[in-house]
């Protein structure tokens, strides 16, 4: 997607996305390096650009109350956590399993990382998180 849309050679690419599947299956407390699906991902022959270049890594996920985005800054070492209906509610329980599963993603995203490339330019240690204020529109799961 990233090599169409911007015309890039495969080593001027430097954002990877990856499909929600993987986030589904880190939540889920599975081994993501030995499903086929994640591996492609990351050493498949679909795979046009050299991962190990990567700067930003996007996961989106479908949650309980619908989608959400992680975004790993691998140069600034934050994690961005973009759900738009974070901040509707006082209810601190969705903020909490929010970062909770950022951590379980986190993890799981490193351990593929380390399985699939003897060289990285970061390590999955010392990150910090944030979670912008995406809109101040309240939404709801239902709204067109």
């Amino acid at each position: 997607m990233e090599s169409h849309a911007h015309r890039a050679s495969p080593d001027e690419l430097y954002r990877l996305l990856l499909e929600p599947d993987f986030a589904c299956h880190a939540i889920a407390g599975e081994n993501t390096t030995r499903i086929m699906s994640i591996q492609r991902q990351f050493i498949g022959n679909e795979v046009k650009c050299n991962i190990a270049n990567c700067r930003m890594v996007t996961i989106p996920a479908v949650m309980q109350h619908g989608w959400c985005c992680f975004n790993w800054d691998m140069m600034a070492h934050v994690i961005t956590i973009m759900d738009p209906m974070a901040y509707q509610t006082e209810d601190t329980t969705r903020k909490t399993c929010l970062m909770y599963e950022a951590d379980k993603i986190h993890d799981a995203l490193f351990d593929c990382i380390e399985e699939f490339f003897t060289e990285w330019h970061c390590s999955r240690h010392s990150w910090t998180k944030k979670t912008p204020l995406l809109s101040t529109t309240t939404f709801t799961r239902y709204a067109c």
